[in-house]
């Protein structure tokens, strides 16, 4: 019984995590939700399965490293607020502490991708997230209306939204800054930033082990 709770509990958390890599670069929303449940997955392993507890021993120490940076942070910041009444609100409602939860994803993530069976699929994950990132990019080339927007707007132009920054021409065609799905072109470059790096290195070992095979 326990066997099969720990083998269903590993297979949800391999793909919500998944569809959290796929999700994030198109919607804030849905990949929250996704690594809201690769959490609430992936930590019950941690105390019930021994493998995990084992894996936890060695990512225990960078997690709590950044969990103590922040905390640090934010005890900084209110020992020099000048009102901590209006600091606190500004913090919980204004500041990134929403997003704080989200650092529970780090040994999480860790966990399930540290196992070699899960790596493969977790690729696929990453290619397909990372196609659909650059698909975007190059489609908002040509459209002077944030994508973005348009969707979320119901594939309507609302009044008011910033338009797109112009690049230049091609002949007749005008051309635009990429920005793909986000607000800004900052992070959308940022995305590029996290997937090509990432790519390259994949693409790098793979054609490696090619050379090696066709050597023998």
């Amino acid at each position: 019984m326990k066997e099969r709770f720990l083998k269903k509990l590993k297979i949800i958390s391999l793909f919500s995590l998944g569809l959290f890599f796929l999700s994030f670069p198109q919607s804030v929303s849905v990949s929250q939700f996704f690594g809201g449940l690769t959490i609430a997955t992936g930590f019950p392993l941690f105390f019930l399965d021994e493998e995990s507890r084992k894996t936890w021993k060695r990512v225990q120490n960078p997690f709590l490293t950044f969990f103590g940076i922040y905390i640090l942070l934010f005890l900084s910041s209110l020992f020099h607020a000048e009102n901590y009444s209006s600091f606190l609100k500004k913090f919980l409602k204004q500041s990134e502490f929403g997003d704080f939860w989200m650092l529970l994803l780090f040994p999480a993530s860790f966990l399930i991708a540290s196992q070699k069976k899960n790596q493969t699929i977790l690729r696929r994950f990453l290619f397909a997230s990372a196609s659909i990132v650059i698909l975007l990019g190059c489609i908002s080339l040509f459209s002077e209306v944030r994508i973005g927007k348009f969707v979320a707007n119901g594939f309507k132009y609302a009044p008011g939204d910033r338009l797109q920054h112009f690049s230049g021409n091609i002949g007749p065609i005008k051309l635009y800054l990429p920005i793909g799905m986000m607000n800004t072109h900052l992070t959308f470059g940022g995305l590029l930033g996290l997937f090509l790096p990432g790519l390259f290195v994949d693409w790098f070992q793979s054609t490696k082990k090619r050379k090696i095979s066709f050597s023998f």
